[in-house]
């Protein structure tokens, strides 16, 4: 047993800053080397081996993300590696120690992206237009592995399948992935009018599970005179909230939503046009939020988002005051695991005041207003109000692990941008060691957002 006198060391056996596929089992153990004070083998010491960066796994005598192991007669204890299912450079660490020797070794190694297995509709789905025109938006696919990294230079073919449409006039059109594993193109409605009529099929060489299906309608344009919009007005339970006041930005077109849910706008301008969903005006119980959507409106034709409007009532029974001379943990009684923690003098309203109150309020997963980005079914989505705050320095957040992913798996977490109306991601979580929660890692937001800042739109949700 060694004493205080020695000069105890943990020495790297075998030092790894090589580069190995995700997922994947290194092919030389990790070994480390106890030696005593007096130059003698550590002989029968317990080291631990540990995980400490993605969600890998060691194994030795068991697997798991730690291990204690004992020395042999020469003072040496081993463990295999398995790497974790996130890709990056120097992103899997593991950590060696063993009580009474100083020092930790630190083994390191780089994943990179396994073969492309699976395509999923980004953005541009659901679409309507006006027969024969170029649809408003381009149809995005993105490629990822099975770890759930995107994979660049992959050639996606969009092909078409029903509908007539076509890519610059032609049926179908490959495009390799760019940096971030989307693809995008432009589809041609076909000639015909119908409901999801037009449908495209896009995949790559080698896919084995289905492909990134896109629907579109086309429509034959009328009397622009006639042009309307239309839809239904729901809360989280579907029931209608009237007096939600829809109206076209820019304009005095303007409807009021009925007992029912439902309005109607006539005599609306053909083209691009956003509609604000105010529910100020509700008048029902309950605080509710103000959403802006984007529509293409065809002349001569009833236009619709295409799926109810939703507006959940907000939870404005918990909210906090922030950005004074103090921290503000802000946490859920009906979310265990939830914290958000605003620095003193951090905050920034869209009023310009630096202190104000937020509140959170989770969102039904199957109500969300805004089609989530990438395929991605959320199972964990809250708001957080009023939208367009930004913490500078960033708001650290820690949410549950609804989906039970793995210890030490990074996961990205997006929001969606008022401004450039879409989900953006705004850095990645790491599920904690007890895999009961994660917390959205700090350097990540700044390398995201590109600023030291984060600003909370309107949604935050998290891909699994």
């Amino acid at each position: 047993m060694p004493s205080s006198q020695h000069c105890i060391v943990v020495k790297k056996w075998t030092e790894l800053l090589t580069t190995y596929l995700c997922s994947s089992t290194l092919p030389e153990p990790l070994v480390i080397s106890l030696t005593n004070g007096d130059g003698t083998p550590g002989f029968g010491q317990q080291v631990v081996f540990r995980v400490t960066e993605n969600n890998g796994v060691v194994s030795g005598s068991g697997e798991a993300r730690a291990l204690v192991l004992t020395t042999d007669v020469f003072g040496k204890a081993s463990v295999r590696w398995t790497l974790g299912t996130r890709a990056g450079s120097g992103n899997n660490k593991v950590e060696a120690t063993a009580v009474g020797y100083n020092g930790t070794a630190i083994f390191s190694a780089s994943a990179t992206l396994r073969p492309p297995d699976k395509i999923n509709v980004a953005s541009g789905n659901n679409q309507s237009g006006e027969v024969g025109i170029p649809l408003a938006q381009p149809l995005v696919a993105i490629v990822t592995d099975e770890g759930h990294n995107a994979i660049p230079d992959v050639p996606v073919t969009f092909q078409v399948a029903a509908g007539g449409g076509s890519f610059d006039g032609a049926p179908s059109v490959t495009i390799n992935t760019d940096n971030d594993g989307r693809v995008a193109a432009s589809l041609t409605l076909g000639q015909d009018g119908g409901f999801d009529n037009n449908v495209v099929e896009a995949s790559f060489p080698g896919l084995t599970g289905l492909p990134a299906t896109f629907v579109a309608s086309g429509f034959v344009p009328g009397d622009p005179g006639d042009t309307k919009v239309s839809g239904v007005v729901l809360d989280n339970s579907n029931n209608p909230i009237p007096g939600v006041t829809m109206r076209l930005a820019g304009t005095t077109r303007e409807a009021v939503v009925d007992a029912e849910g439902q309005f109607m706008i006539e005599n609306v301008s053909v083209g691009p046009i956003t509609l604000i969903a105010d529910g100020g005006t509700a008048t029902v119980p309950g605080t509710y939020p103000t959403l802006m959507f984007e529509i293409d409106a065809i002349s001569g034709q009833n236009n619709t988002l295409g799926m109810p409007t939703y507006l959940l009532p907000l939870n404005t029974e918990n909210t906090a005051t922030v950005g004074g001379n103090e921290d503000v943990v802000y946490t859920l009684d009906e979310v265990p695991g939830f914290s958000l923690t605003v620095k003193a003098g951090s905050v920034t309203f869209p009023n310009g005041s630096r202190q104000g109150q937020i509140s959170v309020t989770q969102v039904h997963a199957d109500k969300v207003p805004m089609t989530p980005p990438n395929g991605l079914q959320p199972q964990f989505v809250i708001t957080i109000q009023p939208p367009g705050v930004l913490f500078e320095p960033p708001a650290p957040i820690t949410l549950p692990n609804v989906d039970g992913l793995q210890p030490g798996e990074v996961t990205d977490l997006y929001s969606f941008d008022h401004d450039l109306k879409q989900f953006v991601v705004i850095g990645t979580g790491t599920v904690s060691g007890e895999s009961s929660g994660f917390r959205l890692s700090e350097n990540s937001l700044n390398r995201n957002t590109d600023f030291r800042a984060l600003r909370l739109s309107h949604m935050l949700c998290r891909a699994k």
